[in-house]
């Protein structure tokens, strides 16, 4: 399969963000399968809006390890094992940005242990690096519950800030709808999950990026096969 190949690729080509997604199947494999399948159905809508190899490689890369912030919460909070109390749920919803701060500043002490590479910015390419960073933070900004709130603009208007680079803003958008559906699929211990026609139309409610995207994810085949084939 396609999506499998693209995956392997990047692997190889970038040893460091093997590494990482690896840290995070030892911290949680729930999380970590969910980046698996939110990269593998991203790869598809980015191959429909014709992106060239360079844009793949970080929607693919954003896509692994758009969840990277969430290696350092708590046990219950990223394994999902029950509805999260008020205090839980302002924990995780600074995982974007724990990210995007994990891959921007790796030398920072606040950095997990298990993501901390000191030279993971050098060897991903300066520029990809801040690229990938800065989908993984806006991967929740276009769903019914956007968050983060930026620590550094106390007036954040994240769509604004986003449409100066038009092509990464759209990427976060990928990833927040790709991410939706991951999680309407997949069974956890507070919910149900939902089959895939019930998913795509609670995706299409939840959505609140460009409409594009929800048409393509409803119309691939590929997309479909990946999350229905052993169902």
């Amino acid at each position: 399969m396609a999506h499998v190949l693209f995956l392997a690729k990047i692997s190889k080509r970038f040893p460091q963000v093997e590494y990482q997604i690896n840290a995070l199947r030892m911290r949680s494999p729930s999380t970590h399968s969910h980046c698996l399948g939110v990269v593998q159905a991203a790869y598809y809508v980015g191959h429909a809006l014709g992106y060239h190899e360079n844009n793949m490689e970080t929607l693919g890369i954003a896509g692994l390890l758009h969840d990277l912030g969430k290696t350092n919460l708590e046990g219950k909070i990223i394994e999902g094992q029950g509805q999260l109390s008020e205090q839980e749920w302002e924990e995780m919803k600074q995982h974007p940005f724990l990210g995007y701060s994990y891959i921007v500043n790796p030398q920072e002490d606040n950095v997990p242990r298990l993501v901390k590479l000191p030279e993971s910015v050098e060897k991903m390419e300066y520029k990809k690096a801040l690229d990938v960073a800065e989908v993984i933070l806006g991967h929740h900004e276009h769903g019914k519950e956007r968050y983060p709130v930026d620590p550094y603009a106390k007036d954040f208007n994240p769509s604004e800030r986003r449409h100066i680079i038009p092509l990464i803003y759209q990427m976060s958008q990928i990833i927040c709808a790709c991410d939706i559906l991951d999680a309407l699929v997949t069974f956890r211990v507070y919910k149900q999950e939902l089959d895939y026609t019930q998913a795509l139309a609670q995706l299409a409610d939840d959505f609140r990026g460009d409409k594009r995207i929800i048409e393509i994810i409803t119309r691939s085949k590929d997309i479909a096969k990946l999350y229905c084939q052993f169902r």
